[in-house]
């Protein structure tokens, strides 16, 4: 019986076997029956798919964690993946990749293929392989069975175009899956809106971004991620202006259990765009920001509470309330660096736009810049324009206030000037007491435990504002640690103090260092002065004041405003000599500043009233005719035409040559010159190749049709220099001496003056006798292509030239000097094909050369432009050092072979004349 049954059991076994055998023979990879179809689907799902997703997972939740949100800008739809996060993520995206080709390399056939594919995707995005990427999602959109597969192929498509930043490609993308949309999946058309969202989000269309949200949020499911765009879509509303869309957004934040700082940001929110129409209302808003600073929850967050809170106030129009809370916010401890620059900027536009005030604003925007900003920050660069705008307004302003106010106190007479400066002098005293009484209680606030810490902008020095606070645990160090109000401390104390030695009681009139006394006493420095001037009779009065005394030996109150006059007085332009100077600041300071005004900060009342007072003060001055033409047509838009016609008078009638006269005329008038200009640059061209070639008979006739051709011509004191050195072949010394005079005479202000002068040297030794040299012809040739004998170079001006650049070796590395140049080529000589390549010189140095130029003016010209600010390396590398030259193909061996880069230099300054050419 035992036989029998073991018999059997072992007959069922090896029946087992077989079976099982056969069902892995009939489940190999690459048969596609239903039998392998149903154990690969099993084994793809959850030996690969399973697996991967679940990483996916994983990183998705990591690159949540790893972000930290900006809330003063609308938040992104998707997290942006920062490169520390790019790297922490690596090892689970590649295993995410590992898992899922699973599916695709042994289970071909089973259901999980287009899903793995799309997995190895999106790990691909995350890594930000975005060739890899799209090339995925393309093999899927094509090959995928399955409509919904073929869908989030092409969602993930359009995600990925706009990451990779590739707008026309998303455009594409984009204009497939609106047709497709309607037949997507929910979960689908969930992602569809999102990744619509994520694209105008990109472009900044936020009306398009609102409207993708609104149908994208039902579908998704409660929570976290949900809140996050809800909150986005408020934002959105609000800047829109939409508060009561912008409430049910924020409403909707609080119903999806979001995480306790989305939570916080929310009702912040939510009390901006809560309707107040009455004063009650107001009162239940700032009642309710207070009770959050109370909150010990919200301890970290205060910062934000108090710029909300001057934000509301901004909204209710109270503009010195809203300062006075950004500027506590400021003061405050915080764990967002992001927040400081964004009260600085917000300060910065309220007295930029709303005060006018740019000294100060300008404060505030280097503060913002310096905090730092968020560069990502969507106006960024209108921020940085902006501060870079103020730096040259106040600098400009500054110099006006300065000279200006100084000039109208010397037009005065002694005893209105006296009566001024003591008024001036009272009020620096009055400020001073109250500054003590300031610091005084500020001190007691501190020995108390309490206080908010002063700032700059509490005192005279500042912004005009007391500034008060609900908080009693202000950092009490903060103007010491802010950069704005340490700049403008500095800059109010120079202005008012001077530049003083360190040293105690320096503000008494008597002190026991002679030094300061001495650098007080203008008297001892004004000897050109007349003898009765303000300033002798100031010092008189002084040293009669400090006689004075309460029997003592202590000088009384009252010398304190006698001896602080003189300070004032020492300043101010009595002298011709002093006036001349006071103005020579004066003309281009206000010529700036009308051109900020009327060009940059589009203020054309200012402008006019700056651009008057220069016309009144400098109408002589070579700027009159431009400034009058600003006028022109600030008065044409302001609809003024009586004052229109009084301009457009002075400048046909005072300055008939001038161009803005000449626009006056013809409108066309600045094309047709600019036209007219290159044509006489090429007969100039010509006749210098005349004089060249030793053809002095034709270059001189072709130098007199310029003349009579171009009257009028920028060019005139070229053709005018090359006049007088065809003369100087036939002239007598003396009378070319002559002829260069009167050219230096005439043209004063030409580039060519130093050319002249070496001219005149040469010409004058010829003169007296005192050069070997038998003519002027030969003297002109010594002076300015001295003998070759002495240099192993020749020059042929005939041959093509290299353009070279020789730079520091570890400054710059060659090939990207090469590709700035190729580029420089490619966008001013399109036409062109340049050679470009690189050459070490020694150790020190290499070259980058540009082969060939093949006329002598062509290659001064391309050498030119290489040398202006749109140069190759001009912009990125100012300081670089940089010898530019050029070369002709014989020269460059003789140079390669000597390596002298001073030896070739002195020789092509010589015979390359940039100016002359």
């Amino acid at each position: 019986m035992i036989n029998n049954r073991f018999s059997k059991d072992s007959l069922v076994i090896r029946k087992i076997f077989v079976l099982a055998f056969l069902g892995l023979v009939a489940c190999s990879s690459e048969k596609n029956t239903p039998t392998s179809r149903a154990y690969h689907n099993v084994l793809a799902k959850y030996n690969g798919y399973f697996l991967a997703r679940e990483k996916t997972k994983e990183v998705e939740n990591n690159i949540v964690k790893a972000h930290k949100e900006n809330y003063n800008r609308i938040l992104e739809i998707y997290q942006p993946i920062s490169a520390a996060t790019e790297t922490s993520i690596k090892p689970l995206t590649e295993e995410i990749v590992k898992k899922a080709s699973i599916p695709v390399q042994r289970h071909k056939y089973s259901k999980w293929v287009d899903d793995s594919y799309l997995l190895i995707g999106r790990a691909r995005y995350y890594q930000a392989d975005w060739e890899n990427a799209t090339t995925t999602y393309r093999y899927v959109y094509g090959k995928a069975k399955g409509k919904d597969e073929k869908s989030s192929a092409l969602i993930w498509l359009l995600r990925t175009y706009v990451s990779a930043g590739e707008p026309k490609m998303a455009s594409i993308a984009r204009s497939v899956l609106e047709k497709e949309a309607p037949t997507f999946s929910k979960a689908n058309t969930r992602d569809y809106h999102l990744t619509m969202a994520f694209y105008h989000y990109k472009l900044r269309e936020y009306k398009e971004v609102a409207e993708n949200l609104d149908k994208a949020l039902p579908l998704m499911r409660r929570g976290e991620a949900r809140a996050r765009l809800y909150y986005a879509l408020g934002q959105i509303r609000q800047k829109q202006h939409a508060d009561s869309a912008a409430y049910k957004s924020f409403r909707a934040v609080l119903k999806n259990n979001p995480s306790y700082e989305l939570s916080f940001y929310t009702k912040l929110n939510l009390a901006q765009v809560t309707s107040v129409s009455d004063e009650k209302g107001k009162k239940r808003i700032r009642k309710y920001f207070k009770k959050m600073l109370k909150d010990e929850k919200n301890e970290e967050y205060r910062d934000r509470v108090y710029y909300e809170m001057a934000s509301f106030e901004l909204k209710q129009g109270n503009v010195p309330k809203a300062i006075e809370y950004y500027q506590t916010s400021l003061r405050q401890k915080t764990t967002n660096p992001n927040q400081k620059a964004y009260s600085y900027l917000r300060l910065g536009e309220i007295f930029y736009d709303k005060l006018h005030r740019y000294p100060q604003a300008k404060e505030y925007y280097d503060s913002t810049i310096t905090a730092p900003l968020d560069t990502n920050e969507e106006n960024y660069a209108a921020i940085l324009k902006r501060q870079k705008v103020l730096g040259d307004f106040v600098r400009e302003y500054t110099i006006v206030q300065r000279e200006d106010s100084l000039q109208r106190l010397a037009a005065m007479d002694t005893a209105t000037l006296y009566a001024t400066i003591d008024k001036m002098v009272a009020g620096d005293i009055a400020r001073d007491k109250e500054d003590a009484r300031r610091k005084e209680r500020e001190a007691r606030k501190a020995a108390s435990g309490g206080g908010n810490g002063s700032s700059m902008f509490d005192n005279k020095n500042g912004l005009g504002f007391n500034s008060s606070s609900d908080d009693g645990n202000s950092d009490t160090k903060w103007a010491l640690s802010n950069p704005a109000a340490i700049s403008a401390g500095r800059a109010a104390f120079l202005q008012k103090w001077g530049n003083r030695p360190l040293q105690d009681n320096w503000r008494r009139s008597k002190k026991d260092s002679a030094p300061m006394q001495e650098e007080n006493n203008p008297s001892a420095n004004a000897t050109e002065e007349p003898k009765d001037s303000p300033t002798d009779t100031a010092n008189k009065s002084e040293k009669a004041t400090e006689k004075t005394d309460d029997g003592k030996g202590k000088t009384t109150k009252a010398a304190a405003p006698e001896r602080n006059r003189s300070a004032y007085l020492k300043d101010i332009p009595f002298t011709a000599q002093a006036l001349a100077a006071s103005n020579e600041k004066l003309r281009p300071a206000l010529y700036n500043l009308g051109k900020i005004y009327r060009q940059k900060l589009e203020e054309p009342d200012n402008a006019a009233t700056t651009f008057e007072h220069f016309v009144e003060k400098f109408y002589e001055d070579e700027k009159t005719p431009e400034v009058l033409y600003f006028l022109y047509l600030i008065y044409k838009e302001k609809g003024m035409a009586e004052k229109q016609e009084v301009c457009k008078q002075k400048l046909l009638k005072d300055f008939p040559k001038s161009d803005y006269a000449g626009l006056l005329r013809n409108p066309n008038y600045l094309v047709e010159k600019k036209a007219q200009e290159a044509q006489a640059e090429k007969d100039y061209a010509v006749a210098y190749e005349l004089y060249e070639q030793n053809r002095m008979a034709e270059a001189e006739i072709a130098v007199n049709k310029l003349r009579d051709n171009y009257p009028e011509t920028v060019i005139m004191d070229k053709i005018v220099l090359l006049q007088t050195l065809i003369a100087g072949h036939t002239l007598a010394p003396s009378d070319y001496v002559t002829r260069i005079n009167e050219f230096m005479k005439n043209y004063p202000k030409s580039k060519l003056i130093p050319l002249a002068q070496e001219m005149n040297a040469v010409a004058v030794r010829v003169a007296s006798g005192q050069s070997a040299v038998t003519s002027i012809s030969e003297a002109t040739s010594t002076s300015n292509e001295p003998s070759t004998s002495l240099s192993p170079y020749k020059l042929d001006l005939e041959k093509p030239h290299y353009f070279l650049v020789i730079l520091p070796v570890g400054k710059i590395r060659n090939t990207e000097a090469m590709e700035k140049i190729s580029e420089f080529n490619s966008i001013y000589y399109p036409e062109r094909t340049f050679t470009v390549n690189d050459m070490l010189i020694n150790d020190k140095y290499f070259m980058v050369r540009v082969w060939d130029l093949p006329t002598k003016i062509q290659a001064l010209n391309y050498l030119k432009k290489q040398k202006s600010e749109k140069g190759a390396l001009s912009e990125d590398y100012p300081k670089l050092e940089k010898h530019y030259l050029l070369m002709t193909a014989d020269n460059l061996k003789i140079f390669y072979k000597s390596k002298n880069i001073k030896e070739y230099e002195d020789f092509f300054n010589k015979h390359y004349n940039l100016n002359f050419e």
